[in-house]
């Protein structure tokens, strides 16, 4: 044994070895050939890219980490990260970005790429396409629970730390209070009509303020609780009455815990996800730009959704 791992470390690599590698190879550059239609800039400019002593070097760096390793995932991986990156070229702070997420990610195991993807999908984002609870536990469905099941011990969070992917801090973060914000639509209770005309406000704000839904016979606010500030700020509202507005807004919105009935009863995954954020540290955990590059990437790649880098890495 001594003498394999001698012969292994400083001698010629065995023929199996070598066809391992070049096997690894093959696929790997398969891979990044079927990704060569998402890069969106020019020849000439590609050329120039792929010149590059910066490039060249990452590009490497990509090439050795996929020769060492049989896993498609990871070649698919790297492959999407190389086109970003040579998508990124001129902007400064996304190629440093892409250069280290691509050194990182093969440092990572499957069940890490879920812990960041996850935390990355429950804390930065927004989906537009949710107008109702139906479509809400759709995208739970099918955006969510692909990253829902992994191993949670310490060592796999400590490990994305030490990746450079993530922090784990004493804080935490409000999957309910993030919804609520982002989707204040879905857990809104409707407001009667006799207490909108308790507030005795003019009908030309009253119809821009309130949407009636004809099915209940009620009326729902369409602002999220900021932009409701801002909305009365702009129409010139005086203090008292703009105070009694947000006080009905706010009289309405759903608590914490109808939410999580909510998340338990009418969702198929809401359950689940509430529990994975009260057993492990992901409620503490805030992604670094590295991180959020890798969370994008696993996603894209497990979804087939491409998302718009701009909002989270600028």
């Amino acid at each position: 044994v001594a003498n394999q791992l001698l012969n292994t470390s400083f001698g010629e690599l065995s023929v199996a070895t070598k066809k391992q590698i070049e096997l690894n190879q093959k696929t790997y550059f398969g891979v990044l050939s079927d990704n060569l239609a998402k890069i969106n800039q020019q020849q000439e400019a590609i050329n120039n890219i792929i010149e590059s002593p910066d490039f060249a070097y990452t590009s490497k760096i990509a090439a050795i980490a996929a020769s060492k390793s049989s896993s498609l995932e990871l070649h698919q991986n790297l492959a999407s990260l190389i086109v970003h990156r040579i998508n990124n070229d001129s902007e400064d702070l996304k190629k440093i970005v892409y250069n280290e997420a691509i050194g990182t990610i093969a440092k990572l195991t499957t069940d890490q790429l879920k812990i960041i993807t996850l935390c990355f999908l429950l804390r930065y984002t927004r989906n537009q396409a949710i107008i109702s609870l139906e479509t809400f536990n759709q995208y739970l469905n099918q955006h969510i629970s692909p990253f829902l099941d992994f191993k949670n011990t310490v060592s796999q969070f400590e490990h994305v730390q030490y990746a450079g992917c993530g922090n784990i801090s004493i804080g935490g973060w409000n999957y309910i209070g993030i919804i609520k914000s982002h989707y204040f639509h879905i857990f809104f209770k409707l407001v009667a009509k006799e207490e909108i005309d308790a507030l005795e406000i003019d009908e030309e704000l009253s119809k821009k303020l309130f949407d009636y839904r004809p099915e209940e016979k009620k009326f729902h606010i369409p602002f999220e609780q900021k932009t409701l500030q801002e909305f009365l700020e702009d129409q010139g509202v005086e203090q008292s009455k703009k105070q009694q507005i947000i006080n009905l807004y706010n009289s309405h919105m759903m608590n914490d815990n109808e939410i999580k009935e909510i998340l338990k009863d009418s969702t198929d995954q809401g359950e689940k996800i509430l529990e994975i954020l009260e057993k492990t540290p992901l409620r503490n955990m805030s992604l670094t730009s590295v991180g959020k590059a890798i969370a994008m990437t696993y996603f894209e790649q497990i979804s087939g959704m491409p998302l718009n880098s701009d909002i989270w890495i600028n």
